[in-house]
């Protein structure tokens, strides 16, 4: 239903527990809208354990990403939604996410030396432009089950890059990390025109003339208004510096948190 527009999401959590009145429930968050950064999964998880604890309601965390997956592919109308946004917000760190048969099964990856290494390495940009990755995920569902425009293949390499960073990074092999994280962002451009924005290219290819940076990410599984830019330690302040010079470009300050 449409009864309570952009609030419709929080609206059905609160339903799903029967709350309807004498309820006041305040939000905020750090992620523009359609940034790709998983705020609306990320906020949806933390609101239910929230209501868990204010109904008396015996918390775990598994139920609460199946619910409250379930209630936004059912806000969004747009097909399934991916699962991977909901686990952040309830166990923090670092995560590897494995889909087996029977479920989601979680490795955490934190350690201080790997927090320091992203932080100094990575920095994250808000473009100011938003993008409706629901749409184009449901595109690739579609494609990749009637087997069209190349999406099997590519997701096949992006599973192999993923997969190699997952390794480099349990081996403690974070410069090569970095490199298929940066492969990664190509693959997906390769695989989907039009998730790098012009904006988007144009920042780049300017760091890139200045050799500044190594490769970009755009953030969402399906694109989204944010990018990582990588680059080395040494260079992130000029890199900052440059982008407090573009125009619509909204650095936001992150850090990687312990697990929860």
């Amino acid at each position: 239903s449409d009864t309570f527009g952009p609030l419709s999401f929080l609206a059905q959590i609160l339903h799903h527990f029967k709350l309807t009145s004498g309820v006041r429930l305040t939000t905020e968050s750090g992620s523009p809208p359609g940034a790709g950064l998983g705020g609306s999964s990320s906020m949806g998880v933390t609101v239910y354990k929230a209501l868990c604890d204010y109904a008396g309601v015996e918390f775990h965390r598994q139920t609460a990403i199946n619910t409250v997956q379930n209630i936004e592919a059912k806000i969004l109308n747009k097909g399934p939604c991916g699962y991977q946004d909901y686990y952040p917000a309830l166990y923090g760190g670092v995560l590897a996410l494995k889909a087996t048969n029977s479920c989601i099964e979680v490795e955490q990856l934190y350690n201080e030396e790997f927090k320091s290494f992203v932080e100094s390495h990575l920095t994250l940009v808000y473009s100011g432009q938003l993008r409706l990755s629901a749409i184009n995920n449901w595109q690739v569902y579609k494609d990749f089950f009637d087997n069209q425009n190349g999406v099997r293949e590519g997701l096949g390499k992006i599973r192999d890059l993923t997969f190699s960073a997952y390794n480099a990074i349990r081996n403690g092999e974070y410069d090569d990390f970095l490199g298929m994280l940066c492969q990664e962002g190509a693959q997906r451009e390769k695989l989907f025109s039009g998730i790098v924005t012009d904006d988007m290219r144009e920042v780049y290819n300017k760091l890139r003339e200045k050799d500044l940076v190594i490769g970009m990410k755009v953030c969402g599984a399906g694109g989204g208004g944010c990018f990582l830019l990588a680059h080395g330690p040494q260079h992130k302040a000029q890199v900052l510096k440059e982008l407090a010079r573009a125009k619509d470009m909204q650095v936001l300050e992150f850090s990687v948190e312990k697990p929860l």
